[in-house]
């Protein structure tokens, strides 16, 4: 087949335009050892915080220059986040918070468990905040359960919920949380009193869930083959609460050097429209690989300026926003950033055309924006009353005071509350 000059550049000019190039910065000048082991980053105050082995460092001209500022403890590979004018992380097994960048730090303990043995606090598997940033959520995994805080109250409350499975993985977006066991993947509006299952249409049967995901307005899953072999993973989306599970075709892009089929994706990370996956193999002595689509998942591209490196280094331990960038951690020496590109043109839940008032509602609620129809359910699933086309007056003085959510045909919600 034979192209013209003017195709050709055309050609080479949407290859660049869709193909991402990582700047990085080399961390291991600030360590005396040979190397510095990086733990979780994030933007907090418009400024750059890496958790490490040789303490927390923070960037105050977007990371061109770092500087220590506290050493906090060992778990520097744990969670750590911005919420609510605070920095928390987990220090000695301990969850602590700064109001002062990191100067100093108060603990946040009352209420969590601790090892009947040594009574020491346990270390949590997850640690992450949701509710917007209002609410702090700690899962222990086996046999400890889950907790879960407002950031301004002063103690931890267990979540107490038959339908918590004990090797569940969790995560949130919104005001939302999501579960992924065994078997499916739930929903909780109510802090994880109550969970809702979504549909697992699409869903492949001879898989198994391994990790989830929640980032900007998607829900991803990371699933398995029961006896991993050659291109044992896959990821699917959701972008409507599990009406319909897609999967993302990012195995096309493997170098030709290298066979495809032992790539494990490691992280997953996305915004607007733009999605990075960091994939490690399964001999784990391969380059780090990050690739990432702005078109929402429909192609992905291999991203450039990422250096050959080695086990662990090869890991991404997080991505995150600032400012215009996205940043990504690597567990060795290096963070890496790009200019953030995507649309805002990607399908989301929680951009929801309808609303309605008061929330809470006493007798009534009416209904702005109602061209197809909404359904009001209780928060374990069951469709409790159907609004009609065009209806604006909503009578819910039958219902019970409490929390329910509205959803439209694709899978929209939001949460209504009803109060007297």
């Amino acid at each position: 087949m034979k192209y013209s000059i003017f195709t050709l550049l055309l050609l080479i000019s949407f290859s660049k335009l869709y193909t991402q190039e990582w700047q990085s910065i080399d961390l291991s000048h600030t360590s005396k050892r040979t190397s510095l082991y990086l733990g979780q980053s994030t933007s907090h105050n418009g400024k750059l915080f890496i958790n490490s082995s040789e303490g927390l460092m923070v960037s105050n001209d977007d990371g061109k220059t770092f500087d220590s500022v506290n050493y906090i403890g060992s778990d520097f590979r744990t969670k750590m986040f911005s919420s609510q004018s605070r920095l928390y992380t987990v220090a000695n097994g301990s969850v602590v918070y700064s109001k002062d960048d990191g100067k100093s730090f108060e603990y946040d303990t009352v209420g969590l468990l601790r090892d009947h043995n040594t009574n020491l606090l346990i270390l949590p598997e997850q640690f992450f905040a949701h509710d917007n940033g209002r609410v702090l959520f700690i899962n222990y995994s086996i046999n400890y359960g889950q907790y879960y805080k407002l950031v301004t109250d002063s103690f931890w409350r267990p979540i107490d919920s038959p339908t918590i499975n004990q090797y569940s993985s969790f995560t949130s977006t919104g005001d939302t949380l999501f579960q992924l066991d065994s078997h499916r993947v739930s929903m909780s509006i109510d802090n994880g009193k109550n969970w809702t299952y979504l549909s697992n249409n699409n869903l492949p049967n001879k898989f198994y869930p391994e990790k989830i995901y929640a980032t900007g307005n998607r829900v991803y899953i990371i699933l398995n083959k029961e006896k991993p072999r050659r291109n044992s993973h896959v990821i699917y989306y959701t972008d409507n609460l599990g009406l319909k599970w897609d999967s993302l075709l990012y195995k096309r892009v493997a170098k030709k050097d290298r066979d495809s089929a032992l790539q494990i994706p490691f992280s997953i990370f996305s915004h607007k429209s733009q999605v990075w996956i960091n994939l490690t193999f399964r001999n784990f002595l391969e380059e780090l690989t990050i690739v990432s689509s702005a078109d929402k998942g429909k192609s992905f591209v291999m991203d450039k300026g990422l250096p050959q490196s080695y086990f662990p280094a090869a890991l991404i331990l997080n991505f995150f926003i600032h400012k215009n960038y996205v940043f990504a951690t690597s567990a060795e020496n290096y963070i890496f950033y790009q200019k953030l590109t995507g649309s805002s043109n990607i399908e989301s839940k929680f951009n929801i055309d309808f609303s309605f008032y008061p929330n809470p509602a006493n007798q009534y609620f009416e209904v702005e924006n109602n061209e197809v129809g909404l359904f009001i359910h209780d928060l374990i699933g069951n469709l409790i009353y159907e609004i009609k086309p065009d209806q604006s007056i909503v009578d819910v003085s039958a219902l019970k005071p409490g929390s329910y959510f509205i959803r439209t045909e694709n899978g929209a919600f939001k949460k209504l509350i009803i109060a007297r």
